[in-house]
């Protein structure tokens, strides 16, 4: 009767849940999930509870956004990154914009510097790659909005007879 009474039990619950929740599934890198989960649960929330509050916080981060039009990337969408051996980098955005973006502050920073004390080490800089942003490991990255925001944006013309003069963009 013990088991009867589980099993009708169960498929009431799969049974409500089949008609109250959606399911998604997310596939993540290898020993990521246990960094989540212990992110999660610091703040005393399940996985489910955090990635479903991550997703809300985006959409609501997203529909304040007035930057772009519903449907197309953000201004600030990192679409390409140059860096330059002085520890700056030629950011394009998905806009076609570009913007020259100084990483020393960042590297030479007290309360930052140790997160980003491995760019010291200029090959490892120059192998900054985009992953939604500047990117340099799964550890090492740079909001896209700082980029944006905080880059000062490059006159094409400009930067085309500086170099033809000899001049660099940092001059």
């Amino acid at each position: 009767m013990a088991d009867s009474q589980g099993s009708a039990q169960t498929r009431a619950k799969n049974k409500y849940n089949a008609k109250a929740y959606d399911s998604l599934r997310i596939v993540v890198k290898k020993g990521r999930k246990e960094i989540i989960k212990a992110h999660a649960e610091a703040r005393g929330e399940s996985i489910n509870g955090f990635v479903s509050r991550a997703i809300d916080e985006a959409m609501a981060r997203d529909a304040a956004d007035t930057s772009s039009e519903p449907g197309h990337p953000p201004v600030w969408a990192v679409a390409a990154v140059e860096p330059h051996s002085d520890y700056t980098m030629t950011v394009t955005f998905r806009s076609g914009e570009k913007r020259l973006y100084d990483m020393r502050p960042w590297i030479e920073s007290e309360k930052y510097g140790r997160v980003y004390a491995p760019l010291k080490d200029i090959d490892f800089f120059m192998r900054a790659y985009v992953d939604g942003s500047a990117a340099w490991s799964d550890e090492i990255d740079i909001a896209p909005e700082e980029l944006y925001d905080n880059g000062v944006p490059i006159d094409e013309t400009t930067q085309g007879s500086k170099e033809k003069n000899g001049e660099s963009e940092n001059e």
